[in-house]
């Protein structure tokens, strides 16, 4: 019976130590996976900052564009004014010129 009861005693420490070890894994595993959560979450982040950016950075382009063609289409305006009174002066010689 004593033997019988040192059998038992044994097993159950070792099931006591593997039951420990058991939870340590378990614990480093818990630990990983948070960590590995966290990583996500950093990186899902940074994700979503690029993409802000990149928008910020579309619609700047998309301002600076619109800026250069009202540019562009005043500097053709003032052209266009130009070439008109040039031509309405240049008129305007001819028919001084035919009544003179």
């Amino acid at each position: 019976a004593r033997r019988e009861v040192q059998t038992v005693a044994e097993r159950l420490r070792r099931t006591e130590q593997q039951a420990r070890s058991h939870q340590k894994e378990l614990e480093e595993v818990a630990a990983e996976a948070k960590a590995a959560r966290s990583r996500d979450e950093h990186l899902t982040q940074l994700r979503n900052q690029q993409q802000v950016d990149r928008a910020e950075a579309n619609e700047a382009r998309a301002r600076a564009d619109a800026a250069r063609a009202r540019q562009e289409a005043a500097d053709l305006r003032d052209r266009l004014r130009v070439e008109a009174e040039r031509r309405r002066c240049m008129a305007d010689h001819s028919a001084m010129a035919k009544a003179a």
